[in-house]
């Protein structure tokens, strides 16, 4: 490597990095390999709302079960939702949609 480039190198492995870190970027990383614009549209529709809700209760009144929280996480990783908790993202963590946040910096 030219030293122009870099003043030098650092390898970093997951274990350099905290674990719902990881958990939640190969979460990421696997739900946006899939796509389904209608799932998208319903959990859309439902965020859309601007209250904050957990991804369980998505899910919940979704109907679409286990892929309402892939969705989510396609949606996450598309700017399109806003995480609000630290930690793991799971059923408990809490949500709102990006728009909601754009309109109250926007206020």
């Amino acid at each position: 490597m030219p030293i122009e480039l870099a003043d030098g190198v650092l390898l970093m492995t997951e274990k350099d990095v905290p674990k719902d870190l990881v958990a939640n970027a190969t979460f990421l990383h696997h739900a946006k390999r899939e796509s389904n614009p209608e799932h998208d549209e319903i959990v859309r529709a439902i965020v859309s709302e601007g209250t904050v809700m957990t991804i369980g209760s998505v899910v919940a009144r979704s109907g679409l079960e286990g892929a309402a929280f892939r969705t989510i996480g396609r949606l996450i990783g598309r700017q399109e939702i806003d995480v609000l908790d630290d930690g793991i993202y799971d059923y408990p963590t809490r949500i709102q949609s990006a728009a909601a946040r754009t309109e109250v910096l926007a206020a």
